[in-house]
């Protein structure tokens, strides 16, 4: 992969994200869905189980044995699922995953606080390290020939 072709791939990913975050914004604004209500009301895993059922009808989901799936792992009334298209499925998905990655590390930092757990919270890392970590799986994916 060329710099050029790394660079493309890297804006369309940028786009994505973008997608991701105007969603998560929409489930903050529109829904109410934001921290208080997430930590006090998701903290049993609903909000992954959620973004399964929508990953699951994102990627098809209409056979008989994926509509049981969602069906059994749907963790809310029936009137909280709203599926649209395939894209706006998976990105809504990715979505409830970013709350629920929102939800724990404000966990984890409250723990912390609180001396219930690790001193070091996901805010605690830096850009700097971040950027090392993406430039070593660059280079990995150099060294293996290439992933895509």
């Amino acid at each position: 992969m060329t710099d050029e072709d790394l660079a493309r791939q890297s804006e369309r990913t940028a786009l994505i994200l973008a997608e991701v975050s105007v969603e998560r914004d929409r489930q903050r604004v529109v829904e109410g869905f934001g921290p208080v209500h997430d930590d006090s009301e998701h903290s049993g895993g609903e909000l992954l189980k959620a973004a399964a059922c929508y990953l699951i009808k994102g990627g098809g989901g209409n056979s008989v044995e994926e509509m049981r799936a969602i069906e059994f792992l749907w963790p809310w009334d029936g009137e909280w699922w709203k599926p649209k298209s395939r894209r706006r499925d998976i990105i809504r998905a990715l979505a409830l995953g970013v709350a629920e990655l929102e939800r724990m590390d404000r966990a984890e930092a409250k723990a912390a606080k609180d001396g219930d757990g690790p001193a070091v919270c996901r805010e605690d890392l830096d850009r700097e390290k971040m950027e090392e970590h993406a430039a070593e799986g660059r280079a990995e994916m150099d060294v293996d020939g290439g992933e895509e």
